[in-house]
């Protein structure tokens, strides 16, 4: 048993040096009877990758020519996290042309894997099919990893080939690559496809999903307008005892949210903070998006009063989505910046959070410009908050809106 789950464990460790098929090492281990047999199992098998990991460093360190080849991977593997993807190519056609370091299976997956870092959908299929035609067999991770390139250009049916080319090769999905493919289906507006791919995952894959899974899952039903399954998901998430945390429930007020559902959004808000769980930017921002939404506008300016109490700014929910990679990122989930800086009444930051959106890359379009002068008619002197803010529709193309409307 311990020899099975060192070598299924073990393999893609010696990747990067594939002319040792084994290593052998000893490991003076004596189990511990406080704990049980499982745990003490763990516990030499850490203590054994350890060792291992040990004598292959002394090997590669002693060979010249596995050190230049190990250098060469970590040098792609780092192009590949700073964006530079010219430079992979390029590291790649050099390496092909003189012949060192070999293109083996290992330089093969770093340039994958680096390319699918800088979301190149293209380059990382083409190196995919270079890497076939030397009789090298993909790895799972070699084709979540081009799944994953797809993915960040939402385009689902390179996703959905991807799926089955990868199936097609005898090549094994894991609870990642249904995980990528839920998350584009669900970006897209395809929501019931992400059912599809969930329930072959967990019946002909045998496949166990996770909290991630039912995340990814809650989102697409947000996005799609199909509120209730979102909160039925959750509650049944709750039900398989999974413990939900602050990303689960921000999920689901961003859905309930997005189809303005304000009362389901306070109710499972405060269930939130009944938990302990501390709300951040993204939670405070959506349930108070609704409720200004749906004309509740003392109910807002409470919940973004108690998040000023705690010290967060609206201007922190860009931050927060860079930091953690939540999920979305389009414009009307960014709108909710401005707006909470109009039910705050400091236009001046609301005005000039638009510009930063369109700075960032944003395409501003006119409900954005609509609510902005929404606000500009609850402030003191809506003739001059609207103005400014129709010169900046003009600035970025949108048709102006009449005073009169929100005046």
């Amino acid at each position: 048993m311990i020899l099975k789950l060192l070598n299924s464990k073990l393999k893609p460790n010696l990747l990067a040096l594939p002319s040792i098929q084994c290593l052998s090492v000893k490991v003076d281990y004596q189990p511990d009877p406080s704990l049980s047999k499982r745990e003490n199992r763990k516990k030499y098998w850490i203590l054994h990758q350890e060792k291992m990991m040990e004598k292959w460093r002394e090997i590669r360190n002693d060979d010249p020519q596995l050190l230049a080849k190990w250098e060469f991977r970590k040098e792609l593997r780092q192009l590949g996290r700073e964006g530079k993807w010219e430079q992979i190519l390029e590291k790649v056609g050099a390496a092909k042309e003189a012949g060192f370091p070999p293109m083996d299976i290992g330089v093969f997956q770093k340039a994958i894997l680096g390319l699918s870092k800088c979301n190149r959908y293209v380059e990382a299929r083409e190196i995919l099919g270079q890497m076939k035609g030397r009789g090298f067999q993909p790895t799972p991770k070699v084709y979540n990893a081009v799944i994953a390139a797809s993915v960040s250009s939402l385009d689902w049916s390179k996703a959905s080939q991807e799926f089955r080319n990868m199936v097609n090769w005898s090549v094994k999905p894991n609870l990642e690559t249904f995980n990528l493919l839920v998350r584009v289906m669900a970006l897209t507006g395809n929501w019931h496809k992400a059912l599809l791919y969930s329930r072959e995952m967990q019946q002909k894959n045998y496949i166990k999903p996770n909290l991630h899974h039912f995340n990814l899952l809650m989102l697409g039903f947000g996005l799609n307008g199909r509120h209730k399954r979102a909160r039925r998901l959750f509650d049944d998430v709750i039900r398989r005892k999974f413990v939900v945390g602050l990303k689960e429930f921000n999920t689901l007020l961003y859905a309930l949210g997005r189809n303005m559902q304000s009362a389901n959004a306070l109710k499972y808000f405060q269930k939130m903070k009944g938990q302990e769980l501390e709300p951040d930017v993204f939670s405070f921002l959506s349930v108070a998006a609704v409720c200004e939404l749906n004309n509740d506008s003392q109910t807002a300016k409470q919940i973004l009063s108690e998040m000023s109490e705690k010290g967060i700014e609206p201007k922190d929910f860009k931050r927060a989505i860079m930091r953690r990679n939540l999920e979305p990122v389009d414009i009307r989930a960014m709108s909710m910046v401005p707006l909470a800086y109009g039910i705050m009444e400091r236009y001046d930051e609301m005005i000039q959070c638009l510009d930063e959106l369109a700075n960032d890359g944003f395409e501003l379009n006119s409900a954005v410009f609509e609510m902005a002068l929404n606000q500009a008619g609850k402030s003191g002197d809506p003739i001059a908050i609207a103005e400014r803010v129709r010169r900046s529709m003009e600035k970025y193309g949108i048709q102006p809106v009449p005073f009169e409307k929100y005046s």
